[in-house]
């Protein structure tokens, strides 16, 4: 997991409640494993935003990150590592990172019957995931629909000045996410 200049957003991350009090670090009961995976594809305090020119996948398979520098091949990183991805599935999102572009906004859809002041993210399932860049551009993580008929809450994931979205972890498969943010200084 990242170290503590990272943001996890763990309010607003959508795990299996098994998780909840594990972000927390509080201990967790051992009845079933599910690992977390974590990327930080914008690298240490975003080290690594400048080079990344691409991504494609989506949430139940695998996201491949593209990076590009000057005279090197490109190198491609995979979240998580080892999970399948097939290359025709999912149209690959272009993002200007050499000239500026990150990601700044993220909306997730959750889908549930909820009550006032429950936490959505422990009552309800991920329906959607959409990151946004600061030129509006959006790149859809996942779009799982509607899956048991409960009513669909978009929430909005408002980062504090000067962050930028540079990772996401959860568990492998999808309907699992959270979002990474850190100040970074371009």
């Amino acid at each position: 997991m990242p170290d503590m200049t990272a943001n996890l957003h763990e309010k607003l991350a959508m795990l299996p409640y098994d998780f909840h009090p594990t972000l927390k670090g509080e201990a967790v009961s051992g009845s079933r494993y599910l690992p977390l995976c974590f990327t930080r594809f914008g690298g240490k305090d975003g080290q690594l935003l400048g080079s990344l020119s691409g991504i494609r996948g989506e949430l139940s398979t695998a996201i491949i990150f593209t990076y590009e520098s000057d005279g090197v091949p490109p190198l491609e990183r995979s979240w998580p590592t080892g999970y399948g991805y097939r290359e025709t599935e999912h149209p690959y999102f272009e993002i200007d990172s050499k000239g500026g572009e990150r990601f700044v906004r993220a909306i997730l859809t959750i889908e549930g019957d909820l009550k006032p002041n429950e936490d959505p993210f422990i009552y309800g399932v991920l329906s959607s995931a959409t990151l946004i860049t600061d030129r509006g551009w959006e790149y859809e993580l996942c779009n799982y629909g509607l899956q048991y008929g409960g009513p669909l809450v978009p929430f909005e994931l408002s980062l504090p000045s000067f962050e930028v979205i540079t990772g996401i972890y959860g568990v492998p498969g999808g309907m699992s996410l959270g979002i990474v943010s850190e100040k970074v200084i371009d």
